[in-house]
Protein backbone atom coordinates (compact mmCIF):
# COMPACT_ATOMS: atom_id res chain seq x y z
CA UNK A 1 0.00 0.00 0.00
CA UNK A 2 2.03 2.76 -0.65
CA UNK A 3 0.91 6.67 -0.06
CA UNK A 4 2.16 9.93 -1.31
CA UNK A 5 1.08 13.05 -0.44
CA UNK A 6 2.23 16.97 -0.24
CA UNK A 7 2.56 19.13 2.24
CA UNK A 8 2.12 22.73 -0.19
CA UNK A 9 1.98 24.92 3.15
CA UNK A 10 5.78 23.43 4.55
CA UNK A 11 6.42 22.40 1.16
CA UNK A 12 6.92 18.88 1.53
CA UNK A 13 6.23 15.55 0.51
CA UNK A 14 5.41 12.31 2.91
CA UNK A 15 5.85 9.19 1.30
CA UNK A 16 4.65 5.74 2.89
CA UNK A 17 6.63 2.53 1.25
CA UNK A 18 8.76 -0.01 1.78
CA UNK A 19 12.07 1.01 2.66
CA UNK A 20 13.79 -0.21 -0.58
CA UNK A 21 11.60 2.16 -2.70
CA UNK A 22 11.60 4.95 -0.31
CA UNK A 23 15.57 4.86 -0.77
CA UNK A 24 14.72 4.97 -4.47
CA UNK A 25 12.41 7.92 -4.36
CA UNK A 26 14.91 9.77 -2.31
CA UNK A 27 17.38 9.53 -5.30
CA UNK A 28 14.74 10.56 -7.63
CA UNK A 29 13.69 13.58 -5.35
CA UNK A 30 16.98 15.17 -4.87
CA UNK A 31 18.15 14.86 -8.80
CA UNK A 32 14.85 16.98 -9.38
CA UNK A 33 14.77 19.34 -6.26
CA UNK A 34 16.93 21.64 -7.53
CA UNK A 35 16.87 25.36 -6.13
CA UNK A 36 16.20 27.83 -9.01
CA UNK A 37 19.72 30.26 -9.93
CA UNK A 38 19.30 33.76 -9.50
CA UNK A 39 21.18 36.54 -11.13
CA UNK A 40 22.06 39.66 -9.93
CA UNK A 41 21.87 42.18 -12.92
CA UNK A 42 23.26 45.95 -12.40
CA UNK A 43 22.52 48.82 -15.01
CA UNK A 44 24.33 51.66 -15.41
CA UNK A 45 23.12 54.90 -17.47
CA UNK A 46 25.62 57.60 -18.31
CA UNK A 47 24.97 60.72 -19.46
CA UNK A 48 27.45 63.47 -20.16
CA UNK A 49 26.80 66.98 -21.41
CA UNK A 50 29.44 69.71 -22.13
CA UNK A 51 28.77 72.93 -23.05
CA UNK A 52 30.59 75.74 -24.22
CA UNK A 53 29.92 79.06 -25.52
CA UNK A 54 31.94 82.07 -26.69
CA UNK A 55 30.72 85.95 -27.18
CA UNK A 56 32.13 89.14 -28.80
CA UNK A 57 30.12 92.20 -28.27
CA UNK A 58 30.61 96.15 -28.28
CA UNK A 59 28.55 99.43 -26.60
CA UNK A 60 30.22 102.89 -28.10
CA UNK A 61 28.45 106.16 -27.50
CA UNK A 62 29.87 110.13 -28.20
CA UNK A 63 28.60 112.87 -25.99
CA UNK A 64 29.53 116.33 -25.66
CA UNK A 65 29.12 119.28 -22.87
CA UNK A 66 29.26 122.58 -22.52
CA UNK A 67 29.24 124.92 -19.63
CA UNK A 68 28.16 128.18 -19.56
CA UNK A 69 26.43 131.28 -17.58
CA UNK A 70 22.17 130.91 -17.59
CA UNK A 71 20.25 132.78 -20.46
CA UNK A 72 23.21 132.32 -22.77
CA UNK A 73 22.27 131.69 -26.59
CA UNK A 74 24.52 128.71 -26.46
CA UNK A 75 23.47 125.01 -27.01
CA UNK A 76 24.00 123.55 -23.94
CA UNK A 77 24.14 119.96 -24.91
CA UNK A 78 24.01 117.40 -27.90
CA UNK A 79 25.05 113.97 -27.82
CA UNK A 80 24.68 110.92 -29.32
CA UNK A 81 24.76 108.09 -26.99
CA UNK A 82 27.58 107.15 -23.96
CA UNK A 83 27.92 106.21 -20.81
CA UNK A 84 25.81 109.01 -19.15
CA UNK A 85 23.31 109.43 -21.78
CA UNK A 86 21.80 112.93 -23.05
CA UNK A 87 22.72 115.17 -20.36
CA UNK A 88 19.72 117.12 -19.17
CA UNK A 89 19.62 120.73 -19.78
CA UNK A 90 21.03 123.28 -16.89
CA UNK A 91 18.65 124.85 -14.56
CA UNK A 92 18.13 128.77 -14.05
CA UNK A 93 20.25 130.28 -12.31
CA UNK A 94 23.24 127.59 -12.61
CA UNK A 95 26.95 127.74 -14.21
CA UNK A 96 26.90 123.89 -15.18
CA UNK A 97 24.26 121.38 -15.43
CA UNK A 98 23.14 119.66 -12.85
CA UNK A 99 24.75 116.48 -11.20
CA UNK A 100 22.98 113.68 -10.29
CA UNK A 101 23.25 112.40 -6.31
CA UNK A 102 26.40 111.23 -5.05
CA UNK A 103 26.25 107.45 -5.74
CA UNK A 104 23.49 107.47 -8.15
CA UNK A 105 24.77 104.66 -10.69
CA UNK A 106 25.29 105.91 -14.52
CA UNK A 107 22.60 104.96 -16.70
CA UNK A 108 24.04 103.43 -20.31
CA UNK A 109 22.64 104.90 -23.24
CA UNK A 110 24.58 104.03 -26.19
CA UNK A 111 24.50 104.92 -29.49
CA UNK A 112 25.39 101.50 -30.99
CA UNK A 113 24.33 98.79 -27.88
CA UNK A 114 25.17 95.23 -29.13
CA UNK A 115 26.54 93.50 -25.87
CA UNK A 116 27.88 90.26 -26.14
CA UNK A 117 25.46 87.35 -25.26
CA UNK A 118 27.82 85.59 -22.92
CA UNK A 119 29.42 88.44 -20.83
CA UNK A 120 31.40 87.52 -18.75
CA UNK A 121 33.96 90.17 -18.68
CA UNK A 122 34.51 93.55 -20.41
CA UNK A 123 37.38 96.47 -21.22
CA UNK A 124 35.73 99.87 -21.30
CA UNK A 125 37.53 102.64 -22.81
CA UNK A 126 36.88 106.76 -22.53
CA UNK A 127 38.82 109.21 -24.51
CA UNK A 128 37.72 112.87 -24.12
CA UNK A 129 38.74 116.07 -25.80
CA UNK A 130 38.81 119.21 -23.47
CA UNK A 131 38.76 123.10 -24.86
CA UNK A 132 37.22 125.95 -22.96
CA UNK A 133 33.41 125.22 -22.33
CA UNK A 134 33.49 122.43 -24.41
CA UNK A 135 33.70 118.78 -22.68
CA UNK A 136 33.88 115.83 -25.86
CA UNK A 137 33.88 112.09 -25.21
CA UNK A 138 34.33 108.98 -26.58
CA UNK A 139 32.79 105.94 -24.00
CA UNK A 140 33.74 102.15 -25.66
CA UNK A 141 32.97 99.37 -24.08
CA UNK A 142 34.65 95.61 -25.71
CA UNK A 143 32.53 92.73 -23.91
CA UNK A 144 33.71 89.68 -24.64
CA UNK A 145 33.26 86.16 -22.72
CA UNK A 146 33.35 82.55 -22.87
CA UNK A 147 32.23 79.88 -20.81
CA UNK A 148 32.14 76.10 -19.76
CA UNK A 149 30.38 73.51 -18.18
CA UNK A 150 30.38 69.81 -17.70
CA UNK A 151 27.43 67.75 -16.33
CA UNK A 152 27.44 63.58 -15.86
CA UNK A 153 24.81 61.90 -14.78
CA UNK A 154 25.37 58.27 -13.23
CA UNK A 155 22.23 56.11 -12.28
CA UNK A 156 22.90 52.40 -11.01
CA UNK A 157 20.26 50.72 -10.88
CA UNK A 158 20.04 46.54 -9.65
CA UNK A 159 17.55 43.80 -9.07
CA UNK A 160 18.32 40.18 -8.18
CA UNK A 161 15.50 38.01 -10.09
CA UNK A 162 15.00 34.31 -10.08
CA UNK A 163 15.74 32.24 -13.70
CA UNK A 164 13.17 33.18 -16.22
CA UNK A 165 11.27 35.27 -13.80
CA UNK A 166 10.92 39.19 -14.62
CA UNK A 167 11.68 41.42 -12.11
CA UNK A 168 11.28 45.72 -11.87
CA UNK A 169 12.68 48.07 -9.69
CA UNK A 170 11.71 51.71 -10.35
CA UNK A 171 12.86 55.05 -8.55
CA UNK A 172 11.43 58.51 -9.50
CA UNK A 173 8.31 61.13 -9.15
CA UNK A 174 5.14 61.41 -10.99
CA UNK A 175 4.22 64.94 -12.40
CA UNK A 176 0.32 65.91 -12.21
CA UNK A 177 -0.57 67.59 -15.43
CA UNK A 178 -4.11 69.19 -15.04
CA UNK A 179 -6.43 68.62 -17.89
CA UNK A 180 -10.14 70.13 -18.03
CA UNK A 181 -11.71 66.84 -16.68
CA UNK A 182 -8.61 65.35 -14.76
CA UNK A 183 -4.99 65.68 -13.76
CA UNK A 184 -2.91 62.73 -15.20
CA UNK A 185 0.49 62.19 -14.21
CA UNK A 186 3.34 61.39 -16.01
CA UNK A 187 6.24 59.15 -14.46
CA UNK A 188 9.86 60.74 -14.24
CA UNK A 189 11.52 57.68 -12.90
CA UNK A 190 14.57 55.30 -13.04
CA UNK A 191 13.12 52.49 -14.09
CA UNK A 192 14.90 48.78 -14.79
CA UNK A 193 13.06 45.76 -15.67
CA UNK A 194 14.75 42.62 -16.89
CA UNK A 195 13.99 39.25 -17.70
CA UNK A 196 17.18 36.65 -17.45
CA UNK A 197 17.24 33.25 -18.98
CA UNK A 198 20.58 31.20 -17.82
CA UNK A 199 21.89 28.47 -20.29
CA UNK A 200 23.70 25.46 -19.93
CA UNK A 201 27.42 26.65 -20.85
CA UNK A 202 26.79 29.56 -18.33
CA UNK A 203 25.29 32.77 -20.49
CA UNK A 204 22.59 34.40 -19.80
CA UNK A 205 19.72 35.70 -22.03
CA UNK A 206 18.42 38.79 -21.45
CA UNK A 207 15.04 41.02 -22.22
CA UNK A 208 16.12 44.41 -20.77
CA UNK A 209 14.55 47.75 -20.48
CA UNK A 210 16.31 50.58 -18.62
CA UNK A 211 14.65 54.49 -18.83
CA UNK A 212 15.56 57.20 -16.75
CA UNK A 213 12.95 59.74 -17.35
CA UNK A 214 13.86 63.31 -15.90
CA UNK A 215 12.02 66.32 -15.48
CA UNK A 216 13.57 69.26 -17.81
CA UNK A 217 12.64 72.49 -18.60
CA UNK A 218 9.32 74.30 -18.39
CA UNK A 219 7.73 74.84 -22.41
CA UNK A 220 6.18 78.48 -22.69
CA UNK A 221 2.55 77.18 -20.93
CA UNK A 222 4.80 76.69 -18.06
CA UNK A 223 4.55 72.81 -17.36
CA UNK A 224 7.03 70.37 -16.53
CA UNK A 225 8.53 68.75 -19.76
CA UNK A 226 9.88 65.23 -19.23
CA UNK A 227 13.36 64.34 -20.97
CA UNK A 228 13.78 61.02 -21.98
CA UNK A 229 16.25 58.24 -21.79
CA UNK A 230 15.75 54.62 -22.65
CA UNK A 231 17.19 51.33 -24.19
CA UNK A 232 15.41 48.53 -24.53
CA UNK A 233 17.35 45.31 -26.04
CA UNK A 234 17.71 41.20 -26.54
CA UNK A 235 20.89 40.30 -25.97
CA UNK A 236 23.21 36.63 -24.67
CA UNK A 237 26.43 37.67 -21.94
CA UNK A 238 28.65 35.67 -20.36
CA UNK A 239 28.01 35.50 -16.58
CA UNK A 240 29.93 38.22 -15.30
CA UNK A 241 30.89 40.50 -18.07
CA UNK A 242 29.79 43.74 -19.02
CA UNK A 243 27.71 44.87 -22.49
CA UNK A 244 27.45 48.25 -23.65
CA UNK A 245 23.56 47.65 -24.88
CA UNK A 246 23.56 51.80 -25.98
CA UNK A 247 24.90 54.62 -26.89
CA UNK A 248 23.67 57.54 -28.23
CA UNK A 249 25.81 60.97 -29.05
CA UNK A 250 24.29 64.37 -29.87
CA UNK A 251 26.07 67.30 -30.58
CA UNK A 252 24.45 71.41 -31.55
CA UNK A 253 26.83 73.67 -33.17
CA UNK A 254 25.27 77.59 -33.23
CA UNK A 255 26.33 80.96 -34.42
CA UNK A 256 24.52 84.01 -34.05
CA UNK A 257 25.30 87.72 -35.26
CA UNK A 258 23.39 90.43 -34.49
CA UNK A 259 23.67 94.45 -35.34
CA UNK A 260 23.53 97.49 -37.59
CA UNK A 261 21.74 96.36 -40.93
CA UNK A 262 24.72 96.26 -43.83
CA UNK A 263 27.36 98.05 -41.04
CA UNK A 264 27.76 94.67 -39.71
CA UNK A 265 28.27 92.78 -42.71
CA UNK A 266 31.41 95.09 -43.75
CA UNK A 267 34.82 93.97 -43.21
CA UNK A 268 36.43 95.33 -40.50
CA UNK A 269 33.93 97.96 -39.31
CA UNK A 270 31.30 95.19 -38.97
CA UNK A 271 33.57 95.15 -35.53
CA UNK A 272 32.00 97.96 -34.47
CA UNK A 273 28.19 97.81 -35.19
CA UNK A 274 27.69 93.96 -34.60
CA UNK A 275 27.80 91.35 -31.76
CA UNK A 276 28.64 87.15 -32.61
CA UNK A 277 28.02 84.47 -30.02
CA UNK A 278 29.32 80.75 -30.65
CA UNK A 279 28.12 77.49 -28.95
CA UNK A 280 28.55 73.69 -28.97
CA UNK A 281 26.83 71.65 -26.55
CA UNK A 282 27.78 67.91 -26.68
CA UNK A 283 26.17 65.24 -25.50
CA UNK A 284 26.67 61.62 -24.49
CA UNK A 285 24.34 58.76 -23.48
CA UNK A 286 25.46 54.87 -22.79
CA UNK A 287 23.86 52.63 -20.95
CA UNK A 288 26.36 49.70 -19.31
CA UNK A 289 24.55 46.28 -17.87
CA UNK A 290 26.42 43.26 -16.00
CA UNK A 291 24.53 40.34 -15.20
CA UNK A 292 25.92 37.91 -12.29
CA UNK A 293 24.46 34.09 -11.50
CA UNK A 294 24.41 34.13 -7.32
CA UNK A 295 26.70 31.20 -6.50
CA UNK A 296 24.88 29.44 -3.47
CA UNK A 297 26.78 27.32 -0.96
CA UNK A 298 26.68 23.61 -1.37
CA UNK A 299 23.63 21.77 0.50
CA UNK A 300 24.70 20.44 4.09
CA UNK A 301 25.83 16.79 4.02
Amino acid sequence: NSMMWPDKDNRRIFIKDTAERIVQMKKVIASLDIPQPQVLVESRMVFASKTWSRGLGVQWGVRNAQSRAAGSSRNPIFGVGGQSGIMPAPTVGASIPPQPPEGTPPIPSFMVNVPSAVNLGGVDFQFGFLAGNFLTDLDLRLQLGESQSLTKVIARPKVQVINGMEATIESGTKIPYPNLLETQFIDATLKLRVRPTIYADGRILMEVEVTDNAPGAADISGRTQIDIRSAKSNLIVKDGDTVVIGGVARTNNGVARGGWPGLMNMPLINLFFSNKSVNKNLQDLLVFLTPQIVKRPPPPA
